[in-house]
């Protein structure tokens, strides 16, 4: 019986941390950063086109990015970022990148 206990409370708090998790992550979306800033998860580089394509936290829609070599060898798959960029004549170029200590994992 007690075993049981414990596993139902694993459960509850596993249900909790999911909840607050999912808060997080809409709390950190790109609609609560200035403007020219974007917040989400990478999921492919190209050094080769020199482009990057994240997966926006918000909209969760990918977003293909160009970037110096040095901004693209800060960066890999699944890093979880949040960028400055500029949209020159519709192209959007990343100007900044700072990679989060903590992976939100698949947004």
């Amino acid at each position: 019986m007690e075993r049981k206990i414990k596993l139902y409370l694993a459960v509850v708090l596993a249900v909790i941390f999911i909840g607050i998790a999912a808060k997080v992550s809409s709390t950190l979306a790109c609609s609560s950063l200035p403007s020219g800033k974007h917040l989400g998860l990478v999921m492919k580089v190209d050094p080769e086109m020199g482009t990057f394509t994240l997966i926006d936290a918000e909209t969760r829609k990918p977003i293909r990015f160009s970037a110096s070599t040095e901004l693209l060898k800060m960066i890999q798959r699944d890093d979880t970022i949040i960028m400055s960029y500029e949209n020159e004549n519709g192209h959007l170029i990343a100007k900044e990148i700072v990679i989060q200590a903590v992976k939100m994992g698949a947004l």
